[in-house]
């Protein structure tokens, strides 16, 4: 079969027989266009991906998961850090506060100096990214009445956090803190396979109901308004601003001495909400981010209630993406069936950069679309693409010296194979030299053999006859009888067409001669 663009030529018929071997291959044309077949198929697809993408997004293949992993963080290294809206900051527990005020877990005093101060600097509210889930010894019980009384002053103000495990069981702050603080929402963040957070759940539900997490927790209390009003999905990617201290973040020890020093204070709290956590080394478990790989959990939080504060929370149309995909694969595909070689990578590197900025620029303005499945799409559709055109090359070529190696050269051959286009279907209007012959006084010599030594005869006569029109590159167009009918000057255009028959005609009159004696 020939392919070429919606046409389809195909050799309908030849006609073989003992002695006549006929080359007058009749081609017949039709259309075949799967275009509307196709196209129908591609928008059933695209409409079952509406209903069925959001769960195939979530594809449990490993490989999958890698490449959308690292597609993510790649993302953010192109998209770099961002500017956060500065009305959330850490304060931070880090070494240099611990170094001179003690570890918090032994010195809750010193939590509740650190709320007072936060609050005398001007904070809107306080979220607490630390769980006091354990009574302090008998000899520190006056540091736990102590910040009882100072979340009790400041219980419409304050945050506190809850965990819980992987079978749902809780790990809640002691009664005599929780019972004073109403607002508190849960601090667990959700791991992606390779051990990054790049996801968080807003919500979660048991027989007790709905609890927010601490981000949306402290936005809602800031915000006084329900938690649910405040985000519009049960879980989102989180979009990071940047790699660590990308948020203002303060030492504890700083906010402290500020207060006790005002004319040296220098920290403006004044109507931000404040998360408090800790970040020395080896007090608290880092996570990995995006942008890198030890990031303490505090600042995760905070980026989230940054995010729902400034209205930034990632959008996933992810039903929109689908169908965005499908409609430009589809596009690509139809495009390129019409294009060379050539022209397809051309087409295909272009559409590959336009839409890796598209993709980059989407996520930049917050729009977090699952495109990996776009650029697998275009991968296969190359793929696909030069298989196909290899394999339909291929039964090109084959078919090519399968019609035309018994009637042409070698090498004539070879070039038909390597252009195609030489052949002109439907016929060609030109100016060959047509050579005939026959066997001298056949009928005589046929009436004294047997028939298989006559077959045997002309088998040998026309094999040697026809390797000389092979050496001339001309084409044997029939054998009729012991008759020969060869011509030159086509299907490869020949300007000495009529020399090559002449030097043809001797040279197969030399080779019967040189073979007479053989043949008697």
């Amino acid at each position: 079969f020939f392919f070429k663009q919606k046409t389809a030529y195909e050799i309908v018929s030849r006609d073989w027989s003992s002695d006549v071997c006929s080359s007058d291959l009749r081609v017949s044309a039709f259309p075949r266009s799967f275009l509307g077949k196709e196209l129908g198929g591609f928008v059933l697809l695209a409409v079952l991906g509406i209903y069925f993408f959001p769960l195939a997004s979530q594809s449990p293949f490993p490989v999958k998961q890698k490449l959308q992993y690292s597609l993510t963080d790649l993302k953010f290294k192109w998209r770099g850090p961002q500017n956060p809206s500065g009305d959330v900051v850490v304060v931070a527990f880090d070494d240099k506060s611990i170094a001179s005020l003690g570890k918090w877990k032994s010195n809750r005093q010193t939590v509740a100096l650190l709320m007072d101060s936060l609050i005398k600097l001007g904070a809107k509210n306080i979220a607490l990214d630390i769980l006091f889930s354990e009574p302090e010894p008998e000899s520190q019980s006056r540091a736990d009445r102590l910040l009882q009384a100072t979340f009790k002053k400041y219980h419409s103000q304050l945050t506190l956090a809850w965990a819980f495990d992987s079978d749902g069981n809780k790990t809640l702050n002691l009664p005599l803190f929780s019972h004073e603080v109403p607002t508190q929402g849960f601090i667990n963040a959700t791991k992606d396979a390779d051990g990054v957070i790049r996801r968080i759940s807003y919500h979660f539900t048991d027989r007790e109901g709905n609890h927010p997490s601490l981000a949306l927790a402290a936005i809602s209390q800031r915000l006084q308004r329900p938690s649910e009003s405040l985000v519009s999905t049960s879980q989102s990617s989180i979009n990071f601003y940047g790699p660590t201290g990308t948020l203002p973040t303060y030492s504890a020890l700083d906010i402290i001495l500020a207060v006790e020093d005002s004319s040296k204070n220098t920290i403006d709290l004044k109507n931000k909400t404040v998360f408090v956590g800790v970040t020395a080394m080896g007090e608290v478990d880092q996570v990995a981010t995006p942008f890198e790989s030890s990031v303490p959990g505090v600042e995760v939080q905070a980026t989230i209630a940054d995010r729902i504060l400034s209205n930034t929370v990632p959008k996933e149309p992810l039903r929109l993406g689908w169908v965005l995909i499908m409609v430009l694969s589809f596009g690509l595909w139809a495009f390129g069936k019409r294009l060379s070689n050539s022209q397809l990578a051309l087409m295909y590197g272009g559409a590959l950069i336009l839409f890796s900025g598209l993709d980059g620029l989407a996520f930049k303005l917050n729009y977090h679309f699952d495109t990996l499945l776009f650029y697998l799409n275009a991968f296969f559709l190359v793929l696909s693409t030069y298989a196909q055109r290899y394999l339909q090359d291929y039964r090109q070529k084959t078919f090519l010296r399968s019609a035309f190696s018994k009637y042409l050269p070698p090498d004539v051959v070879s070039t038909l194979v390597a252009n195609p286009d030489a052949l002109t279907l439907g016929g060609e209007k030109k100016e060959i030299t047509i050579l005939f012959c026959d066997i001298r006084q056949f009928t005589q010599i046929s009436e004294k053999l047997e028939p298989a030594e006559l077959n045997q005869l002309l088998n040998e006569v026309f094999t040697l006859l026809t390797e000389v029109i092979f050496q001339f590159q001309g084409t044997v167009d029939k054998y009729i009888g012991d008759a020969m009918m060869a011509f030159f000057g086509a299907p490869l255009n020949q300007p000495d067409h009529a020399l090559r028959a002449c030097q043809a005609a001797l040279e197969m009159r030399n080779a019967i001669h040189k073979k007479t004696k053989e043949f008697k």
